[in-house]
């Protein structure tokens, strides 16, 4: 992604916020107004209340809470603090390198 030019990754940003903020309003029975990025707050576009995991349960546990609830990033907590943020593409490269066939693992 670092190879595309500014206006490409400008676009796709522009885009990926149009769509949560139409899921947002939509959620919240608002009419989509697609201002400008720039101008909306984060709490008018995040979920509330935040689903998040304690970073003691299983990545089972994880995908199984992402796939519910339809969202692509999970914050971990620890005591109630975030600690981390976990993505789909974490679990992809995890079974991705768990699943590798022996001949190609390091040793």
């Amino acid at each position: 992604m670092s190879d595309m030019p500014a206006t490409a990754i400008e676009h796709f940003m522009q885009r990926d916020f149009v769509l949560v903020r139409e899921k947002a309003s939509t959620a919240e029975g608002r009419r989509s107004d697609n201002q400008n990025p720039v101008h909306i707050q984060v709490g008018e576009v995040m979920i509330q209340p935040l689903i998040a995991i304690a970073i003691n349960r299983t990545v089972h546990d994880a995908s199984g809470l992402m796939t519910e609830k339809w969202i692509r990033h999970l914050p971990g907590t620890e005591n109630g603090i975030i600690v981390g943020i976990l993505s789909v593409r974490d679990l992809i490269r995890m079974v991705a390198l768990r699943d590798r066939p022996r001949f190609l693992r390091q040793k």
